[in-house]
């Protein structure tokens, strides 16, 4: 969706990286310091108005950074909104 594309584009140029689910596995189960990963928890097909879970995990520590509970939005679907974008940059760069 164009939103989706809206909220990567962003994510780039606040300076987060986009990596492969294989890539971010290796983070987490290597404790790759340095690194947060997200984690979007949603049905197989999510349909607008199902819940879905939005994480922020530190690859290192595996502490939680962010969490938020929210439901699938048929312009957004269950990934990061924007605005989540810029709340996770924001709390990526004061770590």
């Amino acid at each position: 969706s164009s939103a989706r594309k809206a909220a990567s584009a962003l994510a780039l140029e606040t300076g987060v990286s986009i990596v492969s689910e294989e890539e971010a596995d290796k983070y987490m189960n290597d404790g790759k310091e340095g690194f947060a990963l997200s984690y979007v928890v949603a049905p197989s097909e999510p349909m607008p108005g199902a819940v879905c879970y939005r994480m922020l995990i530190d690859a290192y520590t595996h502490q939680l950074y962010y969490y938020s509970k929210g439901k699938v939005s048929k312009k957004e679907g269950a990934g990061f909104s924007a605005g989540e974008v810029r709340k996770v940059s924001s709390i990526i760069s004061k770590q």
